[in-house]
């Protein structure tokens, strides 16, 4: 009586200890509803090699798409403010501003796609790791639990 309640209350219990998620909502992440800091972040994804080469690639695409959005609107914004100064527009330089704005928007497509992906990879393969299953038994009749 006391293994079966005892197993019962293991059975009950695992998935709560095992099961903690990586969440990320708004560029914030939780664990378990705990909100993690960059760092903590990282330090997770360590132990998943694919979810941190995931997350290095997002990482890169943001930054090389935030450069372009911040050199494409300054250029931009140059050549805007010099046509209000002398009343003088420059077609070929505000069409290269805008060119450059145009690349920093469209490689910042399926960013947030790639920060999920991260988040994802690491929660399965967590769950993998602490899986179990019901199988029959070898020695006789009985099931057994398989970690």
């Amino acid at each position: 009586m006391k293994t079966t309640f005892i197993c019962l209350v293991f059975l009950l219990i695992a998935p709560s200890i095992w099961g903690q998620t990586l969440l990320r909502k708004n560029w914030r992440y939780q664990l378990e509803d705990k909100p993690l800091s960059y760092k903590e972040v990282k330090q997770l994804y360590k132990s998943v090699p694919q979810a941190l080469q995931q997350h290095k690639k997002a990482q890169l695409q943001f930054g090389i798409s935030s450069g372009l959005l911040l050199v494409g609107g300054a250029y931009t914004g140059g050549r805007i403010g010099h046509l209000t100064a002398t009343g003088e527009l420059e077609f070929k330089q505000a069409g290269i501003g805008l060119g450059i704005l145009a690349l920093g928007f469209a490689s910042s497509i399926g960013l947030n796609n790639k920060f999920d992906r991260a988040v994802t990879l690491y929660n399965q393969r967590k769950a993998k790791k602490t899986s179990f299953k019901w199988e029959p038994s070898q020695q006789g009749i009985g099931l057994k639990v398989s970690f």
